[in-house]
């Protein structure tokens, strides 16, 4: 796995009793190979190398390593994507309830539910957003013990990135 900036390369040592070859499986342009071949009986370190990904997305390869006739070794390359999505932690509500903003840092479209403490807890603007936002909650009054909960936030693909505690 490799970062979004292209700042990180990927070294494998290969040697063989034939010649032999690396290559991707779908021909990508987004990495370069140096070496891509060599002789048989010399050790050569192989680096592949990615340019920035500046999509959100994650992009991958099977790298194979082929002598002969016959494909020696595979591993998948994977460079991250620029998506990202964070938040800055809520103060704590007071015990009389009251509303509170949750900062969400993004550049994705994200969406928000409370997961635990749906009974005193529910969010009240912010159910989705796109780049950054924030999310509102809304707590009723506690005449009890402390009690916490807890808000996901998912991805523009509905995967859960975060799980922030509210008390």
């Amino acid at each position: 796995i490799v970062d979004a900036a292209g700042t990180q390369t990927v070294s494998i040592r290969v040697k063989s009793t034939d010649p032999w070859i690396v290559f991707g499986s779908k021909g990508e342009d987004w990495y370069t190979i140096s070496p891509e071949s060599g002789d048989p009986g010399e050790i050569y370190t192989v680096t592949i190398s990615c340019v920035e990904n500046t999509s959100l997305d994650d992009r991958c390869d099977t790298i194979n390593v082929k002598s002969d006739y016959w494909t020696g070794k595979q591993f998948l390359l994977t460079q991250k994507g620029t998506a990202y999505l964070d938040y800055e932690a809520p103060q704590a509500i007071s015990r009389e309830g009251a509303a509170v903003s949750i900062p969400v840092l993004s550049n994705q479209d994200w969406t928000a539910s409370v997961i635990s403490g749906e009974s005193w807890l529910s969010i009240s603007e912010g159910l989705s957003g796109n780049g950054d936002g924030s999310v509102k909650l809304e707590a009723a009054l506690n005449s009890g013990e402390q009690r916490g909960g807890e808000v996901a936030l998912y991805d523009r693909n509905g995967v859960l990135v975060q799980t922030v505690t509210v008390t």
